[in-house]
């Protein structure tokens, strides 16, 4: 991982976010795309950034975009932002 995109290299990436996710072991711009591949990592991201799903979105669809493309096909295609992630919970 060597030559791995590192979050803080994204300027677009808010600092407090970056760190917060770093101290998650989360460095990447590939580690965060893939912590958002299912509804409880999705939802962890945006507990521990701070972020609402809306900045979230934008953020990954750029970070997506940063990526070399053979990394992105690895990735396979970003999950439907419209579709829910996680019902509500009492």
């Amino acid at each position: 991982m060597d030559d791995a995109l590192l979050l803080s290299n994204l300027a677009f990436w808010p600092r407090i976010a970056v760190e917060r996710l770093a101290a998650r072991s989360i460095t990447t711009a590939e580690g965060a795309v893939q912590a958002t591949a299912t509804p409880d990592g999705r939802a962890t991201l945006i507990e521990v950034t701070g972020l609402s799903d809306n900045a979230l979105d934008l953020l990954l669809a750029r970070t997506r975009r940063a990526l070399p493309p053979e990394v992105r096909a690895r990735l396979g295609p970003a999950p439907d932002a419209a579709v829910p992630v996680a019902p509500a919970r009492p």
